[in-house]
């Protein structure tokens, strides 16, 4: 089994930054998990989002549903950068 990778709140600002998320993003921000499971994460917000009206670029997934998707708090970690600094 492959160890999990932990990001660190640094790190998780910088990906969650981004205007846009693609799969790779998606494995880093879930602790490192497989593809199918990113892909699974990334068709359930784009299917939603189609569902309302929404053209989405190829293979990429509004950052903002995926942090809200995968229930990230972005303030905790701002404070926890902002506290190491």
């Amino acid at each position: 089994m492959k160890d999990k990778k932990i990001l660190s709140a640094k790190q998780i600002i910088e990906l969650t930054s981004q205007q846009y998320a693609n799969t790779k993003s998606i494995q880093a921000l879930c602790g490192g998990c497989g593809k199918a499971k990113a892909l699974e994460i990334k068709n359930i917000i784009r299917q939603k989002l189609e569902n309302e009206g929404y053209y989405l670029p190829a293979n990429l997934i509004p950052m903002d549903k995926l942090v809200d998707y995968l229930k990230i708090n972005i303030s905790y970690y701002q404070r926890v950068v902002n506290n190491e600094k």
